[in-house]
């Protein structure tokens, strides 16, 4: 029960709270890479459009780079990046582009937790299609063609390159053979060189395009509210608790909780708002332990802001600066925004990254008090639509 009352304290506090990130992938790490089929982005001027490919609804292949140095290269269908179900859904719609980014995040988390299991029992490539790092040499080619002309790639330059062995699928061998800055790529069987074979006129190789993953996903208009894991809110308060319980979070209850807490609502006049209007979670959020409490309207019964605090906390403001800056870089990241820095006394930092029709606030505050196993200074985010 305290808990949940220091938790709605610190947000009425000055301005913070503690950082604790993980390196997951998401969509615009450096990790990941995107590449479309040159044949299915390239106009008939001969110019590249990533806007035609979203609307033929080419497929996409991704690259995951591995910390060994090995990739995950895997061809992910076009329609997945436009169409499917979303959390607390059954019925598949159209995404919006925050869907879409969750969506991706939530396949890129999943791929890499499959990958990490292959190779925990010394099966890497089992599940996901997995090339090994091979050493980095020029684009090999049938002979008698001139690379730059046909490939666009001088003979001597050095690239970087992988192999599929088809080990554990008992797939064909593949090489995978692209320029270090990630913009071109082949693919081909190993053991046949690129070129065009003279039987059938026709290319034995794939050309690969790098493309910014965001000028393909939904150009939508801003959708109305914001994401929160998936749940756009506003939203019903069940509905809401009830996708957060299937991400991993749990709901805090103590005997006599809601009766102190409306005690202290009446004694703050009000402030902290009924019991029944609001819950108080513990899970994750992006990587990071966290609490967070779910504020509905008591007339519409939905949740029109979420206030969250992360649950480590520094003695100091300065010793919480770079956790602070890193998790700000990863909410903005998956957000797909970079927010603006708004200026707070005493220095406290607060960042508002907008996303939708709404804001995620991610700032840091003083606890204003010292407590038990408590630093007095935290990380908070607050998600208003």
């Amino acid at each position: 029960m305290m808990n949940r009352i220091l938790a709605a304290l610190f947000l009425l506090l000055p301005t913070g709270l503690a950082a604790q990130t993980d390196a997951s992938v998401h969509y615009k790490s450096p990790r990941v890479h995107y590449y479309i089929d040159a044949d299915e982005c390239i106009n008939d001027k001969g110019y590249v459009n990533i806007a035609l490919a979203a609307w033929k609804g080419a497929d996409v292949w991704v690259m995951i780079t591995l910390d060994d140095g090995n990739i995950i290269f895997r061809r992910r269908p076009g329609a997945d990046f436009f169409y499917g179900t979303t959390p607390g859904h059954d019925t598949p719609a159209d995404f919006t582009r925050d869907e879409a980014v969750a969506a991706l995040n939530r396949w890129l988390s999943l791929t890499c937790s499959i990958t990490e299991q292959d190779r925990k029992y010394e099966h890497l490539g089992y599940s996901m299609p997995c090339y090994i790092r091979m050493a980095d040499a020029p684009l090999e080619s049938c002979a008698g063609i001139d690379t730059h002309s046909v490939f666009g790639v001088d003979s001597d330059y050095v690239g970087m390159r992988f192999l599929h062995s088809g080990e554990h699928t008992r797939g064909t061998e593949m090489t995978l053979w692209m320029t270090r800055d990630h913009e071109f790529a082949i693919l081909y069987r190993t053991g046949n060189p690129p070129c065009i074979e003279p039987e059938t006129g026709y290319a034995n190789y794939t050309t690969l395009l790098g493309v910014d993953i965001d000028e393909y996903l939904p150009q939508t208009d801003e959708p109305e509210g914001i994401l929160f894991l998936g749940t756009r809110i506003p939203a019903p308060l069940d509905k809401v608790a009830e996708s957060l319980r299937g991400q991993g979070f749990v709901e805090l209850e103590e005997r006599g909780a809601d009766e102190v807490w409306d005690q202290y609502n009446a004694a703050m006049g009000g402030m902290l708002g009924s019991s029944a209007n609001s819950r108080l979670m513990r899970g994750r959020f992006y990587g990071a332990p966290c609490e967070v409490t779910l504020h509905a309207n008591p007339e519409s019964g939905e949740v029109e802001t979420i206030e969250g605090c992360l649950t480590a906390s520094y003695p100091t403001l300065e010793s919480l600066r770079e956790d602070f800056r890193r998790f700000y870089e990863v909410v903005s990241t998956a957000y797909g925004n970079k927010g603006r820095l708004e200026p707070h006394t005493g220095g406290h930092e607060a960042y508002v990254i907008p996303s939708g029709s709404g804001s995620i606030i991610v700032q840091t505050k003083q606890t204003g008090m010292a407590l038990e196993n408590e630093g007095r200074y935290r990380i908070t985010f607050v998600l208003q639509p």
